[in-house]
Parts: C-alpha cells; structure tokens; sequence
C-alpha cells in the first residue's frame, strides 16, 4: 500500500501497473488547521485516506487459521 501526495518530498506514486490499486493518493491541504496549509512528508496519520489505506492492508491479510 502506497500512499503519497505529490507535495512530499520523499514520497511519490510507484506507478508501477497500469491499474494500480494499491496506490491511495492523500489529500495535500491540512482541513485542521485555522489557517489553509500545505502538508509534505508529515501529518499522513491526519489525512482522511490514512484510515482507508490502513483498512485495505488489514482486509487483504489472511484470515486466521482455525
């Protein structure tokens, strides 16, 4: 799982299929603080997709042996 905003510095989309669905692109305006800010490689636990993403990787793991 990749997620990423084109404002970070380090991350970026790997683009590596040509329908990738591993690739959750995050929200770059910061929607909690007062006045209108862009985030980079910081603050991915406060972006709404976070949670998704988070939620993707647990769904695709195996259910556990009985």
């Amino acid at each position: 799982m990749n997620l990423y905003r084109r404002t970070d510095y380090l991350g970026f989309p790997i683009m590596w299929r040509e329908q990738d669905t591993s690739e959750i692109y995050a929200q770059e305006m910061d929607p909690f603080t007062y006045q209108f800010r862009v985030v980079s490689h910081s603050d991915y636990l406060q972006a709404p997709q976070y949670d998704a993403a988070i939620a993707a990787v647990v769904n695709s793991l195996p259910a556990p042996e009985a």
